[in-house]
C-alpha cells in the first residue's frame, strides 16, 4: 500500500534534529557500511511505509539481529540525514542499547521480520521502515516532552521523498504502567499525539494508527489501567485501530524478561502482521 503525493519545495528546511529530541535515549545513527538506495517509488510499485513509534519493544532491544530476506525490497528511512538505506539491524533512527553494542551483542528490531512477512504474503512490493521508537519513554515524552518533535521530523523526511505513512504503529506503555500515570492522562496524551501529528498536514488526516496493548512486565494496578486506556483510544471511524496484544507473549519470548528473543521477534511480528493485513 502506497500513499503518495506531489510536494512543493517551498517552506522551511525541516531536517534538523534537536539535542532534546534525543535526550531520553540514543537512536542508532551510524551509516558506516550501510547501503543507500533510491528513495523514490517506482511506477506501479506497491509500497508499504509504516511509521513505528513507542518504547523499547518497538525499538532495537532484541538479542538477535533479524535477517532481511528481501534486501532489494526492504529498506529504511534515516531521519537523521533523510537517506534511505537497505534495512539492517540496528535500524537507523530507532533506539538501541549502546552497552550491548559495546559488548558485541545484538540490537535487533521487530521491523524486518514484519517486512519479511508482508512481502512473503504478497501484500506489497516494497517496505520502507521508518522507526523512531526510543527505549524507556513515556506517553508524556511523546505528547509534549522532548520526543514530541521526532514525529514532525519523521514526517518532513518522508514528505521530502514523496512518501506518506501507510500507518503508524504505536507500541508503548511499559513506562506508564510501571509508573503512576492515570488512565485518563494516558488516554488524553495519546489522543493528543495522534491529533497533533495529523494536524501537521492534511495528507495525514486519514493515516491509520494501530495501538498495541503493551505493558508487560508491569503488574496491577498500572497494567490494567494502561491497557484500558490503550483500548479506549481506539476509534475505528477516526482510523485509530486496535493493534496486537503483545502482553500475551510471556517471559519465554523475552531474553531479559522484557525484550524480545528470537522466538519473541517471530511471535510479535506475527501478531503485528495479523493486524496490518486489514490495511492492504
Amino acid at each position: 500500500m502506497t500513499r503518495s503525493r506531489s510536494w512543493s519545495s517551498a517552506g522551511p528546511d525541516p531536517v534538523a534534529l534537536t539535542s532534546s529530541s534525543q535526550s531520553l535515549g540514543l537512536a542508532f545513527a551510524n551509516t558506516t557500511g550501510r547501503t543507500q538506495v533510491y528513495p523514490g517509488t517506482a511506477s506501479g510499485q506497491r509500497r508499504f511505509a509504516p511509521l513505528m513509534v513507542g518504547q523499547s519493544l518497538m525499538a532495537s532491544f532484541a538479542d538477535v539481529l533479524a535477517t532481511n530476506s528481501y534486501s532489494s525490497q526492504i529498506d529504511m528511512l534515516n531521519i537523521n540525514n533523510g537517506g534511505v538505506y537497505t534495512a539492517q539491524d540496528p535500524l537507523l533512527s530507532a533506539g538501541y542499547d549502546p552497552n550491548r553494542e559495546a559488548l558485541g551483542l545484538a540490537n535487533g528490531n521487530v521491523g524486518i521480520p514484519i517486512a519479511n512477512k508482508v512481502i512473503a504474503a504478497n501484500y506489497t512490493d516494497r517496505v520502507t521502515l521508518v522507526n523512531v521508537a526510543i527505549g524507556g519513554t513515556s506517553v508524556a515524552n511523546w505528547a509534549t516532552g522532548p520526543l514530541a518533535d521526532r514525529l514532525r521530523i519523521a514526517w518532513n523526511r518522508m514528505k521530502a521523498i514523496n512518501l506518506v505513512p501507510s500507518c503508524v504503529m504505536w507500541e508503548q506503555g511499559q513506562a506508564d504502567a510501571a509508573g503512576a500515570t492515570s488512565g485518563s492522562d494516558y488516554q488524553d496524551r495519546l489522543t493528543a499525539i495522534i491529533t497533533n501529528f495529523r494536524a501537521l498536514d492534511p495528507a495525514l488526516a486519514a493515516v491509520p494508527w494501530l495501538i498495541a496493548q503493551s505493558t508487560f512486565p508491569a503488574t496491577d494496578p498500572g497494567k490494567t489501567t494502561i491497557r484500558a486506556a490503550q483500548a479506549a483510544v481506539v476509534n475505528v471511524p477516526n482510523h485509530i485501530l486496535a493493534g496486537p496484544d503483545t502482553d500475551t507473549l510471556n517471559g519465554t519470548y523475552r531474553h531479559d524478561g522484557v525484550h524480545w528473543n528470537s522466538s519473541g521477534l517471530n511471535a510479535a511480528s506475527d501478531l503485528w502482521v495479523a493486524k496490518l493485513a486489514a490495511l492492504f
